[in-house]
């Protein structure tokens, strides 16, 4: 039989055990699977005794750490990584989790759609709400969206909303830019040949997957329906960088890894050199950087994304070293405050700001919390590069549960 290892690094989280549970019973056969669980936990919490059923199951392995000498989310899934045992397959999860039936099946099933001795599944999962039973489980499947360059030179992604355009066409993967590190389903051997960097924290995690996997010779793929769901912080949990921070009984301070994470992905990307060995936290030998950089449409020392990366068009992006597309950055102003006011859906949760060219195709787009624009006073200043030229803005309020309202556009 081919088992799956299902890698799950958890942080104080009651969703854990119906994780686990739901993954379980919801298998064709639950006999395949296999779990390393990194058991991150305070014996404090209300739910930490639930988990003790798992404690003498043979299917698990487990490294129970007191929260307190945690290091991070990657230095667990790196822990994570070092209990595989020769599964053929292996799926790595978030503890908050709900699935399909049969979603084992149509995984495997995924992978042997493609043309690819090493293809990799995986993406933002829709969403679930663990104290909601009447949320809705959508099965579309989502993609991920580059938003920007942060100033530490990492890449946030946004999934939500994102539908893989014309999906209800497709009865297979599609090819994908990025790897999710709340849902990946690939080759065992992924386990060996992709070592997690103990020594990134958290932000980061995602590109570096990306990358090094694509470098590493894995195909990435979206699969063409949703059959894992994914909670969003519906709930209240205990985070890392809550608990980890200065005069707290903590191996390290947060912000401390973090600012070290940063510095070797950003050595990572070849932005700057900062005098680690990553040796075997590097890339692959198997596909160039160059050759991610024009795949996923990615110029890294610039710091700038192409417009098809931003909208979500199906890679490949362009063809190796052609980057005719990198433009100086242009700033636009718009009269935020007055645009917003033009929205009349009720219950906003975030607000969606595009800018599109003559083709109406977006050529960069922001999300902006509700609470956040709240605090916008008048005009705002959008900066970015770009090879085709906006001539409007658009934009949109959208509630928690994703609908979204009527658009206002603004012309540039």
């Amino acid at each position: 039989m081919n088992k799956i290892f299902v890698q799950i690094a958890v942080y104080r989280d009651p969703e854990l055990v119906k994780t686990i549970d739901d993954c379980i019973d919801k298998c064709s056969d639950p006999s395949r699977l296999t779990f390393g669980i990194v058991w991150q936990h305070n014996p404090a919490d209300w739910f930490d005794g639930e988990f003790h059923k798992y404690l003498n199951d043979a299917r698990f392995t487990i490294t129970d750490v007191a929260y307190n000498q945690s290091k991070g989310m990657c230095w667990a899934r790196s822990l994570t990584q070092q209990m595989y045992q020769g599964e053929t397959y292996t799926l790595q999860i978030d503890s908050h989790h709900r699935f399909a039936k049969n979603w084992d099946l149509f995984l495997i099933d995924c992978l042997n759609m493609v043309d690819s001795e090493k293809p990799l599944m995986t993406g933002y999962c829709r969403a679930y709400e663990a104290e909601n039973a009447d949320y809705h489980l959508s099965e579309e499947p989502l993609q991920m969206i580059p938003t920007k360059f942060s100033e530490s030179g990492t890449i946030p992604f946004i999934g939500t909303n994102f539908n893989i355009p014309n999906q209800q066409t497709f009865d297979k993967p599609i090819p994908a830019r990025f790897v999710s590190g709340h849902f990946f389903f690939t080759l065992g051997q992924h386990c060996i040949e992709y070592k997690y960097d103990p020594d990134l924290y958290f932000a980061g995690d995602e590109i570096s997957l990306s990358i090094r996997s694509y470098t590493l010779g894995y195909d990435l793929y979206h699969p063409h329906k949703n059959v894992i769901w994914h909670d969003y912080c519906s709930y209240k949990r205990d985070k890392h960088w809550s608990d980890h921070t200065t005069g707290k009984q903590v191996v390290n301070p947060w912000h401390e890894l973090d600012s070290i994470s940063k510095k070797r992905l950003r050595q990572l990307l070849q932005m700057e050199d900062n005098g680690f060995n990553l040796g075997e936290y590097g890339l692959g030998a198997t596909r160039s950087f160059e050759e991610y950089e024009a795949y996923s449409g990615i110029d890294f020392k610039l710091r700038k994304l192409h417009g098809d990366a931003l909208i979500g068009l199906v890679p490949p992006t362009l063809k190796l070293y052609d980057k005719s597309w990198i433009t100086n950055p242009s700033e636009f102003t718009l009269p935020l405050s007055d645009l917003i006011k033009k929205i009349t859906l009720d219950d906003i949760a975030q607000y969606y700001i595009g800018f599109d060219d003559y083709d109406n195709r977006a050529v960069y787009n922001e999300r902006i919390l509700s609470n956040d624009m709240a605090q916008i006073k008048g005009t705002k200043t959008f900066s970015f590069a770009s090879s085709k030229t906006p001539v409007k803005a658009v934009i949109f309020g959208i509630t928690k549960d994703n609908k979204w309202s009527d658009r206002v556009e603004y012309l540039l």
